[in-house]
C-alpha cells in the first residue's frame, strides 16, 4: 500500500490522546457505602471485569478510529499495472464535439459534460506537463501541447461542429502529435461512442483512456434523405417527390411536416413511422419556375434538431435540347418533335457540325449516317462520359468500321454480320425506364415492328445491355448501354421503310420522346457536409482560370477548384459549414449553380456501445474505459491515475469505529 500524502501519517501520534484518558480517566474510583458489605466483593469483581472490557474496547475504538482518519487524509492506494510513471507527461484529450454530443445526458447536454471533465482532467496533471486538446474540426491551434490555462481556454472555445471523424482517424492524429517517446504519452476520448463511428485499432506504446458519456437520449425523428422521381426537371412539368423519415425511439410516432418550394409552402403532410424504423411519403408538386429552384422538407423534434431540415436544389430547362445529325434535311425525326412544345429539335449536316456546342445537348441522334467521322465518334464519347445521351440508327449500307469505331470507344461492342431474314420484334422489355410507364396497363395485343434485315451486335462483356425491344431468339433490336455518366441506345436496323416499319409504329414517338426528356438529366440535388465536403457541377465557368467562389448571407470563401471529364469539382474544407443553400459564381458574378448542403445523418442514430461492450473490444492493459456521470467518472479516473485509491473505506472504518465508541458508552452501562 501507498500513500499519495505520507507527511499526515504523523498525526499518528494522535493516538496517544485516547490513551492517556484511558489511563487517567477510567482508573479514578469511586467508594459507595454500604450497610451490608456480605455481598460486595462479589458484585465489586463483576462490575470490575465487565468496566475492564468496555474500557478496553472503548479504547480500541478510538485508536482505530484515529488511525483510519489519518490514513483517510493520507489517501492510500495499491498501485496497479496501469499505474502511471513520474515524471514530465505529454497528454493529449480528444474531446467530441459531433452532433450527437447535442444529446442529454445527466442534467446537461453531453458536450457540456465533456467540456467539464476535460477540465477536471486537465487540473488532475501538473503544471510541467504539456497537453494538447483536439476536437473534429482539427484545427492548426489544436496541433500543438499547451500548459493547462491555455488548454482550459481552448476547451471553453470548442463548440459543436458539423465535422464528423472517426475514432480511428482521430487516434492516429493524436499518436502523429507525440515528438519524444522517452516521455510518457497518454491519450484521452472522451466520447459517447456512437456505433456507426468507426473504433482505433489499440497501440500498446500509449497509455489510452477511453471516457464514454451515457446519453439519456432515447427519441429522434429525423429525413434521412429526400429525392425527385423523375430524373428530368422540365417547366410546369408534374414532379413526385420521395421523402424517407426514420424514427429512433421505442414507439411509434406521428408528426407533421412542410415542403417549402422557392420559399413558398407548396404541401403539408403527415408522417408515421413505425419505432426503430423507417417510412416513405410522396410529395406531388409542379414546376413552374425555370432555372435553379430550391426548397426545404422540414419537421419538428427536440432535442436534437440539427437533422429536422433536409435541403434541395435542381435546375429546370425550358425545353429538351436534341440534336439531329444526319446527311439530309429531310428527316423522319423531323415530323416527330416539330409538334412538342418542350423539346427544341435541331437538324444538322455532320460536314457543318460544331463539335464545341455538343455539350448543349440533351439528346444527340447519329440518323442514318454512311460512316461516322474519327472526330465526330472522339466527341460522341467525351459527351457521353459527361452525361450525354445518344441514339445510334445505322444506315442500311454503313460502314461497318467506322459504326464500330464509335462503339468500341463507347465500350459496348460491334456489328458483326447481318441477318437478311423477315422479322418480328416479339418481346417489349417493360421494366426498362424507357417503357415503365408508357402504359397504364401491359397491353397484351400491340402491334410491334416488322424487321426485313438488321445487323448483329455483339455486345462487351463488361457493360451492362437492357434490351428494350428483341426478336424472338433474343437478339438485339433496341438496348440501351451505360458508358461513364451517359446513356447510348443503338437501334440494329434502318429506318429505312423498305427495311423496317418501326418509324410508323404507334411506340416510335413515346420512346423518342422519353429518351429526349430523360437526357435532362441534373447533378446531385444536394451534398452532405464533412470535413472535406465535395460539390460536383455539370456547369462550367467560361475560362478555366476563373476563380471560383461559393457563398450564402453569412460567408463567403474560395474552394479548391478541379475541372474533370467535364464536370467542375469543389473542395471546401471548412469545419463550420451550416447546412443551407449556397451559391456558386464567378469573380464576374456570373452564377454557376446553387447547391443544397445538409449536414451527415451518421450523428442520428441512437446507437451507442455499451461499457461492457468497450470492455470486451479493448481488453489490453494499456487501455482503461470508465463510464457513468460525472462524479463516478472523476472517480474511476483517479483510481486509475493514482491506482486503487481507498481514502473513502478509510473514512467509512473511522466512522464505523466511533459509532462502535458510541453504542458502546450508551448501552453498556
Amino acid at each position: 500500500m501507498n500513500f499519495v500524502y505520507p507527511n499526515f501519517l504523523w498525526a499518528l501520534f494522535f493516538i496517544a490522546v485516547p490513551i492517556i484518558i484511558h489511563l487517567f480517566y477510567f482508573r479514578r474510583y469511586k467508594k459507595i457505602y454500604f450497610s451490608n458489605t456480605a455481598i460486595l466483593n462479589e458484585i465489586k469483581d463483576e462490575r470490575s471485569s465487565r468496566n475492564k472490557l468496555k474500557h478496553l474496547l472503548v479504547l480500541l475504538s478510538r485508536i482505530l478510529a484515529i488511525i483510519f482518519l489519518v490514513l483517510a487524509f493520507a489517501q492510500p492506494f495499491f498501485k496497479t499495472s496501469k499505474i502511471q510513471k513520474t515524471g514530465e507527461k505529454y497528454i493529449s484529450i480528444y474531446i467530441d464535439n459531433s452532433f450527437s454530443m447535442n444529446s442529454e445526458g445527466n442534467g446537461q447536454l453531453l458536450f457540456e459534460e465533456s467540456k467539464e471533465f476535460a477540465n477536471q482532467i486537465i487540473n488532475s496533471f501538473s503544471d510541467n506537463d504539456k497537453i494538447q486538446i483536439i476536437s473534429n474540426d482539427f484545427e492548426g491551434k489544436h496541433q500543438r501541447f499547451v500548459n493547462r490555462i491555455e488548454a482550459k481556454s481552448f476547451v471553453k472555445d470548442l463548440e459543436i461542429s458539423s465535422s464528423i471523424r472517426t475514432y480511428n482517424t482521430v487516434f492516429e492524429r493524436q499518436k502523429s502529435t507525440f515528438k519524444n517517446s522517452n516521455n510518457e504519452n497518454i491519450i484521452y476520448q472522451i466520447s459517447d461512442f456512437q456505433k456507426n463511428v468507426e473504433l482505433f485499432e489499440n497501440d500498446t506504446n500509449y497509455i489510452v483512456n477511453l471516457v464514454k458519456l451515457n446519453s439519456s437520449q432515447n427519441r429522434n425523428i429525423f429525413i434521412d434523405t429526400v429525392w425527385i422521381d423523375n430524373s428530368f426537371q422540365l417547366i410546369n412539368a408534374n414532379n413526385k417527390m420521395i421523402v424517407r423519415f426514420r424514427n429512433e425511439s421505442n414507439e411509434k410516432t406521428s408528426e407533421n411536416y412542410q415542403l417549402v418550394l422557392n420559399n413558398n409552402v407548396k404541401s403539408v403532410g403527415e408522417y408515421e413511422i413505425p419505432k426503430k424504423g423507417f417510412a416513405f411519403d410522396t410529395i406531388n408538386f409542379k414546376i413552374s419556375k425555370k432555372g435553379w429552384n430550391t426548397g426545404k422538407i422540414q419537421l419538428s423534434d427536440y432535442p436534437m434538431t440539427f437533422d429536422d431540415v433536409f435541403y434541395f436544389s435542381f435546375y429546370v430547362e425550358d425545353k429538351a435540347n436534341v440534336l439531329c445529325i444526319s446527311e439530309t434535311n429531310n428527316t423522319i425525326f423531323n415530323s416527330v418533335f416539330k409538334e412538342i412544345e418542350s423539346i427544341n429539335f435541331e437538324n444538322l449536316n455532320y460536314k457543318k457540325l460544331d463539335y464545341n456546342n455538343l455539350n448543349k445537348q440533351h439528346l444527340i441522334i447519329l440518323d442514318e449516317l454512311k460512316s461516322i467521322p474519327t472526330g465526330l465518334s472522339e466527341s460522341l464519347k467525351q459527351y457521353v462520359e459527361k452525361g450525354g445521351s445518344i441514339f445510334v440508327v445505322p444506315n442500311k449500307q454503313m460502314s461497318v468500321k467506322t459504326y464500330n469505331t464509335l462503339l468500341s470507344n463507347l465500350e459496348i461492342g460491334a456489328f458483326v454480320g447481318k441477318s437478311s431474314l423477315d422479322r418480328n420484334v416479339s418481346k417489349l422489355n417493360f421494366k426498362h425506364f424507357i417503357l415503365n410507364d408508357l402504359f397504364e396497363k401491359k397491353p397484351t395485343n400491340i402491334k410491334l415492328p416488322d424487321i426485313k434485315n438488321s445487323f448483329n451486335l455483339h455486345t462487351s462483356t463488361n457493360i451492362t445491355e437492357e434490351k428494350i425491344m428483341s426478336f424472338k431468339n433474343n437478339d438485339t433490336y433496341l438496348s440501351s448501354y451505360k458508358y461513364k455518366s451517359g446513356n447510348i441506345y443503338v437501334l440494329t436496323s434502318s429506318l429505312d421503310k423498305s427495311v423496317s416499319d418501326f418509324s410508323s409504329n404507334s411506340l416510335f414517338a413515346p420512346i423518342l420522346y422519353k429518351m429526349a426528356i430523360l437526357g435532362v438529366v441534373n447533378t446531385n440535388i444536394f451534398f452532405e457536409i464533412n470535413g472535406n465536403t465535395s460539390i460536383k457541377l455539370k456547369t462550367l465557368p467560361k475560362r478555366f482560370e476563373d476563380v471560383i467562389k461559393i457563398k450564402n448571407s453569412e460567408i463567403e470563401i474560395i474552394p479548391q477548384k478541379n475541372i474533370f471529364a467535364g464536370f467542375l469539382n469543389l473542395s471546401i474544407y471548412y469545419n463550420n459549414f451550416k447546412a443551407g443553400i449556397y451559391e456558386v459564381f464567378t469573380e464576374d458574378k456570373s452564377l454557376q449553380a446553387k447547391v443544397a448542403l445538409n449536414y451527415s445523418r451518421n450523428e442520428s442514430f441512437l446507437n451507442y456501445y455499451s461499457l461492457k461492450e468497450l470492455k470486451n473490444i479493448f481488453s489490453e492493459k494499456n487501455i482503461n474505459i470508465i463510464a457513468g456521470n460525472i462524479s463516478e467518472i472523476q472517480s474511476s479516473l483517479e483510481n486509475y491515475k493514482q491506482g486503487k485509491m481507498l481514502w473513502k473505506w478509510f473514512i467509512v472504518f473511522s466512522l464505523l469505529f466511533l459509532a462502535f465508541e458510541i453504542l458502546l458508552l450508551k448501552i453498556l452501562k
